[in-house]
C-alpha cells in the first residue's frame, strides 16, 4: 500500500546479499532500518515528514518497538 501524500515509506522485506543467499535476514533488516532512520534524521526530515517503516518480520518489528526484545 502506498504511503499517504506527504509521507515517506521504507519497506524492508527479506534482505538478500549479493550472492543471492539470505544470511541473517533479521539482522540485515534491522541494519537497514537503522540506516534509514540515520538518513531521515541527517536530511532534517525528522518532525517534518511522517515516516512509515514496514517489515514482514515479527522479530524485527518486536525488536524495534520493544527495547526489552532487542538483542
Amino acid at each position: 500500500m502506498p504511503p499517504s501524500i506527504g509521507s515517506l515509506k521504507f519497506n524492508v522485506v527479506e534482505v538478500v546479499k549479493g550472492d543471492g543467499q539470505v544470511h541473517d535476514s533479521n539482522l540485515a533488516e534491522l541494519l537497514a532500518i537503522k540506516t534509514t532512520l540515520e538518513v531521515f534524521v541527517k536530511i532534517d526530515w525528522k518532525g517534518k515528514t511522517p515516516l512509515i517503516i514496514e517489515s514482514d518480520s515479527l522479530n524485527v518489528i518486536s525488536s524495534v518497538m520493544n527495547a526489552n526484545a532487542r538483542p
